[in-house]
Formats: structure tokens, C-alpha cells, sequence
């Protein structure tokens, strides 16, 4: 039988054919299961929470600097 760390780690196909071959089901088996898949789709969730702040205060930077290179080439400035 697969750890909780196994069932993390394997492909969705994997998991379902570990899951299936359980026999003697308990519910405390599942309740298991499910807490440990819990914490690590919740660990995951703060990863891409803290990259994707990551990637907007590089966007930010990108697009300032954009917009002072703009500025310091003229552009965007009203001619007559």
C-alpha cells in the first residue's frame, strides 16, 4: 500500500488504480488520504500565490520602464 506521500507524488491514473486495489476499505483510510491531499494541494496553493506575486512586481517594473524609456524618447508627448 502507497504512503501519503505516495499518493501526492503519483500521476492521476496511478492513484485511482492504488485507490481501487485498497482492500478491507476503512474510513479512516480515506479520511487519510484525503487530509494529506488537502495539505499538499494547500502547499501548492501558496506556491503559485507567492510566484504569482513574483510576477506581478516584475510585470510592474517591466511596465514602468517601459513607460520611462517611452517618456525619455518623447513619446506620448503632445506636439502642435
Amino acid at each position: 500500500m502507497a504512503t501519503g506521500n505516495d499518493y501526492n507524488t503519483c500521476d492521476y491514473n496511478e492513484f485511482v488504480k492504488i485507490i481501487k486495489n485498497i482492500q478491507n476499505r476503512k474510513e479512516d483510510e480515506y479520511e487519510n488520504i484525503a487530509k494529506s491531499l488537502n495539505t499538499k494541494y494547500i502547499d501548492v496553493s501558496k506556491t503559485i500565490i507567492k510566484l504569482n506575486e513574483e510576477r506581478v512586481e516584475l510585470l510592474n517594473k517591466i511596465k514602468f520602464i517601459q513607460s520611462e524609456y517611452r517618456h525619455s524618447m518623447g513619446e506620448g508627448e503632445i506636439t502642435v
